[in-house]
């Protein structure tokens, strides 16, 4: 009798349908587990990087088409800073900021003079134009903006390549207004034929062909 019941197939199908069951519902229970269960810190980290990494492209490069069409009545401008590569190399980029008027080129210059946000900051993105530079006028002549810095624009402590960002953020910034070609540098309300002492010729306007 005992025999008969070892040889029986039905017997070890009906063992293997029960294991197969048992496994199907341990791969549900588990699967279950890891998507209700809490993240670990290092899972958390990497969502807050995330998070983080998108307000930046969102300030920096431009919030998505859905955001812009929510934020219709904002006035945004472009300025220019320079991220930091791994290679310690500056490369030059558009930051986003909301100005008074969509033809207020003293409010773009001072926006961009107020420099990086902190969120930028954090993401090696910085500006050349040195500490404490204040815009003392803007005027326009035909197609050149006529900029008047303070002394303290014509001392970049960073050496040459820095200075030549500085000018390549203000041109890149001011001719980002269509009728704005060119950009004539002053300092205290004088024309100085060069940039501090690094012979950066500042004497005649500056255009974005100037600097390719």
């Amino acid at each position: 009798m005992v025999s008969e019941q070892k040889n029986n197939p039905r017997s070890g199908i009906g063992f293997f349908a029960v294991l197969l069951v048992v496994i199907i519902l341990g791969i549900v229970i588990l699967k279950t587990c890891r998507n209700t269960g809490s993240k670990t810190p290092e899972a958390k980290k990497n969502v807050a990087s995330e998070t983080t990494e998108r307000e930046i492209i969102n300030d920096t490069f431009g919030a998505s088409e859905n955001s812009q069409s929510k934020q219709s009545t904002d006035i945004t401008g472009k300025v220019y800073f320079c991220r930091i590569s791994e290679d310690g190399t500056q490369k030059m980029l558009a930051a986003f900021r909301k100005i008074s008027s969509p033809n207020s080129l003293n409010a773009a210059l001072e926006a961009l003079l107020a420099g990086p946000t902190n969120a930028e900051a954090e993401h090696d993105i910085i500006t050349n134009i040195p500490e404490n530079t204040t815009l003392k006028s803007c005027k326009i002549e035909g197609d050149t903006a006529f900029l008047d810095f303070s002394s303290e624009f014509e001392i970049n402590s960073f050496g040459r390549d820095s200075a030549m960002l500085q000018l390549k953020q203000i041109v890149f910034t001011a001719t980002e207004y269509s009728d704005i070609k060119k950009v004539q540098f002053l300092i205290n309300g004088e024309n100085r034929t060069y940039l501090g002492g690094d012979g950066i010729v500042i004497g005649k306007p500056l255009s974005r062909d100037d600097f390719s």
